[in-house]
């Protein structure tokens, strides 16, 4: 038998390590977080990438900025400055990305990706410092680059060059600091990926699109460091509002043994979407149960294929993978 690696098995394989973590990703849900923000918004996107750096699950809602809906009572309630994103967790409600990703990362720590540095008093103190650099040092300057260089021409408004120019150079003076630091370490704060590197990811990745490329790329280790940054998995997906934002809302009742539920959960994984674990205990017949009924009163295949082949056609430009439906129904006959 040929040891080639087959696509189909690859898929289930995937899903099949997923089910030991079924219980914890349903617990995890549990704590109720719910982001308020827009998936085109810079300071969304930092909290998107540490919630997906994390594996964790989020219900996203839409703040409509172009309609200024950020700044009606009904979103003033939640941040009375009238700005996103927002982050809900029970009765807690935060505002500020970077206050929200530090809690985030300090209360799921050990999960996921490591992005603090809390070895020591030291490793902390250096761990904060950059963080502060980052917000005072490079968001303003590459924050207003964004706006001209980015937002204004969405907006149909005119680019003021010299504020650009001004920008830029500021920038320049912020990146040749960059450099010699990380002559000395792989990431700003450590030898590791931290919270650090990923506060500055949302406005490189919109500049990497402008002129102002050019600063990134004319400093080799900024760079590297910039390349590598980027180049996570969790970024990237946080840049695809398709799968982090607008497909984060689905849900999946089922069984983790069931194969009926094994092939929806297939068709999500290889489609990369987020989604909601909900467990229906068939060993006690919960999908009996009048709680249960109104979701599915028959409980039959006929309406998870109806699922799979929606996720298929409606999503494919995502991928194409016809191949898996044909095998997953064969097999669950």
């Amino acid at each position: 038998m040929s040891n080639t690696s087959h696509p189909f098995m690859d898929c289930l394989k995937m899903v099949f390590n997923l089910f030991p973590n079924w219980k914890r990703a349903t617990e995890v849900k549990k704590l109720g977080y719910k982001l308020h923000g827009n998936p085109f918004s810079t300071n969304t996107r930092r909290v998107l990438a540490v919630l997906l750096e994390k594996g964790l699950s989020y219900e996203p809602i839409t703040v409509d900025l172009k309609t200024g809906e950020h700044k009606k009572d009904s979103f003033l309630g939640l941040n009375p400055f009238g700005q996103v994103p927002v982050l809900e967790d029970g009765n807690l409600t935060l505002c500020e990305s970077r206050a929200i990703t530090q809690y985030i990362a300090y209360v799921h720590s050990s999960r996921g990706t490591q992005l603090l540095n809390l070895q020591s008093h030291e490793t902390m103190a250096i761990l904060t410092m950059w963080m502060e650099i980052e917000a005072h040092q490079f968001d303003p300057l590459a924050s207003k680059l964004t706006w001209e260089l980015v937002i204004k021409p969405l907006y149909g408004l005119e680019t003021d060059h010299m504020v650009v120019k001004e920008n830029e150079a500021g920038l320049e003076k912020v990146l040749d600091v960059y450099e010699k630091r990380l002559g000395d370490s792989r990431f700003l704060a450590c030898n590791t990926f931290t919270l650090v590197d990923l506060h500055h990811l949302p406005n490189i990745q919109f500049l990497l699109g402008t002129p102002t490329k050019r600063l990134f790329e004319n400093r080799p280790k900024v760079r590297n460091w910039v390349h590598e940054i980027t180049s996570r998995e969790a970024w990237k997906m946080a840049c695809d509002p398709e799968k982090s934002w607008f497909g984060a809302g689905y849900k999946i009742y089922g069984y983790p043994s069931s194969p009926n539920t094994r092939r929806a959960l297939a068709v999500l994984h290889e489609k990369g979407l987020s989604f909601d674990r909900i467990t229906v205990n068939l060993t006690t017949g919960d999908q009996q149960k009048p709680s249960f009924l109104p979701i599915n009163a028959s409980f039959t295949d006929r309406s998870l294929d109806y699922l799979c082949s929606k996720i298929c056609l409606g999503l494919n430009s995502w991928s194409s993978i016809p191949f898996l439906l044909i095998h997953i129904s064969v097999w669950s006959t």
